[in-house]
């Protein structure tokens, strides 16, 4: 039995045997594995530059903890000792202001980043806005506005006009992210006019392309060694092989040949018809494969899992992006229209 699963393994036997069946098990679940690490790492990435995922956490996190606020203070009806008590009546008033607000400086923070967004795009590269997408302190400056308008909603339709006081605890949470959303956005404005210095902006990019770099040629994101290094094989002798089509058109974030290798049968030859990088279109070679697999749909469905395709260019695998988005801000400073030969030395 160990002699006849070798050679099912070694021949490429996808045949209705046990052992053919038990490669191909290995093989589904192999490739199953680098599948779920390469959309854990697409969906972190999208994540980091998603102007909803982290407001929208923190926006549930606030009416969470208004409800449970409104639950203490339900319990202790009489104050806490430590909490400035207010009349309901001027509570109201006091929340009413900070919503109203809040939800007005919200659209400012908007309106600050897509001018911040449009001049970034003409004066340097639209390839580097992805940077500003990405700024953890822009995403918690918009959270912590809309949380604190949630807040606030959620605290005036829970007090009682006919009540001796209002929630006092509620009413000082409230005051507390009303002054932190002030000292917040007062950073912010710093922050965005500092963003837009040409040398944070290259150091930026460039600190990301040098992190891929020192991780070649094998690491966590850019992969592992596959193999040794052996002769180009004579595929004329090979027959008819297996071209797999692209599936959708876009750029090609990410690959895991190890998965490529896995989804192919065992003794076959594979090559990849393109790069991390590069734009396909629907339809054109994506991989190539000698001889043609006796279960051709299967292999070219798990193909088509384990090549990751998106509407933009990522820094998750794509060291030539970095460095497409420094030639971009160099050329364009160079351009008549800019005309700014320092912003290119820098670069």
């Amino acid at each position: 039995e160990v002699e006849l699963f070798a050679d099912a393994l070694l021949s490429g036997d996808y045949g209705t045997s046990r052992y053919g069946a038990l490669v191909r098990t290995n093989a589904d679940r192999e490739v199953a594995r680098h599948v779920r690490r390469l959309r854990r790492r697409a969906l972190r990435d999208r994540a980091r530059e998603s102007l909803l995922f982290r407001p929208a956490l923190m926006l549930v996190a606030a009416i969470t903890a208004a409800l449970i606020l409104n639950e203490v203070d339900e319990a202790h009806a009489d104050g806490l000792g430590w909490t400035v008590t207010f009349a309901p009546s001027t509570a109201s008033l006091l929340l009413g202001t900070i919503a109203g607000a809040t939800i007005t400086t919200a659209g400012v923070v908007f309106s600050l980043l897509v001018i911040s967004l449009q001049l970034a795009s003409g004066q340097f590269s639209p390839r580097v806005l992805r940077g500003f997408w990405r700024d953890r302190f822009g995403q918690v400056l918009v959270g912590l506005l809309l949380s604190t308008f949630a807040f606030c909603v959620i605290a005036l339709a829970r007090i009682d006009p006919n009540a001796e006081q209002a929630p006092a605890l509620t009413v000082m949470v409230a005051l507390l992210l009303a002054l932190t959303s002030v000292v917040a956005i007062v950073v912010y404005l710093d922050r965005i006019s500092r963003q837009q210095y040409v040398g944070r902006i290259v150091a930026r990019v460039a600190h990301e392309t040098l992190g891929l770099i020192q991780e070649l040629p094998y690491g966590p994101q850019i992969g592992m060694r596959l193999g040794d290094p052996v002769p180009e094989p004579d595929l004329a002798g090979l027959g008819e092989p297996l071209v797999v089509p692209a599936p959708e058109d876009g750029w090609v974030q990410q690959i895991s040949r190890r998965a490529v290798a896995a989804a192919a049968p065992p003794g076959s030859v594979v090559r990849l018809e393109t790069r991390v990088g590069a734009f396909l279109v629907r339809g054109i070679p994506l991989v190539t494969i000698w001889p043609r697999p006796a279960d051709p749909d299967r292999v070219s469905r798990l193909i088509d899992d384990v090549v990751v395709v998106g509407p933009a260019r990522t820094m998750q695998q794509d060291i030539d992006f970095g460095l497409r988005q420094l030639n971009d801000v160099g050329l364009r400073a160079l351009s008549a229209a800019v005309n700014d030969p320092t912003t290119a030395t820098e670069v």
